[in-house]
């Protein structure tokens, strides 16, 4: 899990500084999936993580899904920017679709339960951005824009 992975490194990285710094979180995308299970496993462990959970002074979502009913059109999008980011193909079987999407829905309603003392600014687009012509154009992918 990538939750497991950023919360040790989180924890590392405040060991060897002062842990009483503040703590903002920007996460875009999948990024913030990841940071919502990273928080949830650290508040289930605040024996172990309590001065990383008490440091968090705000949350900055970008493009993040939060709903708890979240469907597979959601899910899908995220697997089109992770595609378009690690520039593999990722196929996913309807069945184990709908299991990730119960997962994330899951995610979703934990960390609402848990995470309501923390700032938290979620910012989402509501119509397409236009891509002027440009040097980096060519390294872009187009991913789907929200109704």
């Amino acid at each position: 899990m990538l939750g497991d992975e950023l919360l040790t490194a989180l924890f590392d990285a405040r060991c060897s500084e002062n842990k009483s710094r503040p703590l903002l979180c920007v996460c875009h995308s999948l990024g913030g999936i990841i940071l919502k299970q990273t928080l949830c496993i650290a508040n289930e462990q605040h024996y172990r993580y309590g001065s990383l959970v008490n440091a968090l002074a705000g949350i900055i979502f970008l493009g993040t899904p939060h709903a708890a009913d979240t469907d597979s059109e959601t899910l899908s999008r995220c697997l089109n920017i992770f595609k378009a980011t690690a520039k593999k193909s990722v196929e996913i079987p309807d069945q184990r679709l709908l299991h990730e999407t119960a997962m994330l829905a899951h995610l979703a309603t934990r960390f609402e339960a848990v995470y309501t003392h923390a700032p938290t600014l979620s910012v989402i687009e509501g119509k397409a951005t236009r891509v002027r012509e440009s040097r980096m154009k060519s390294r872009m992918q187009m991913v789907g824009a929200g109704p």
